[in-house]
């Protein structure tokens, strides 16, 4: 279930990372990191090859202290806190961080 589960929140991640959303595509993808390590596998989506790649030139693109902060939240979001985040429309993920999810 977990695998599942965290190759769809790195399809999630990529579509906002396309949508320009790279704080959240930053905190979506730490979610699915955590779910992947729980599962003890490797998560690549297999329709979004170099989607690592991406999160990591992303994470390069934003301040340190912000990348830090969108980790932490993302390490502890569940899937539905992530879904809840995704449908409240909001243009970035800086508001869920400053609210600590």
């Amino acid at each position: 279930m977990s695998c599942g589960v965290g190759l769809a929140l790195l399809g999630l991640a990529a579509a906002e990372q396309l949508a320009g959303h790279h704080a959240r595509a930053v905190q979506i993808a730490a979610a699915a990191s955590v779910l992947s390590v729980k599962a003890g596998i490797v998560v690549e989506h297999p329709m979004l090859p170099g989607i690592g790649e991406r999160i990591a030139a992303l994470r390069a693109s934003i301040p340190t202290a912000e990348v830090d902060a969108c980790v932490a939240v993302g390490r502890v979001a569940t899937p539905a806190e992530v879904l809840a985040m995704l449908d409240s429309n909001e243009q970035s993920g800086d508001e869920w961080v400053r609210r600590g999810r």
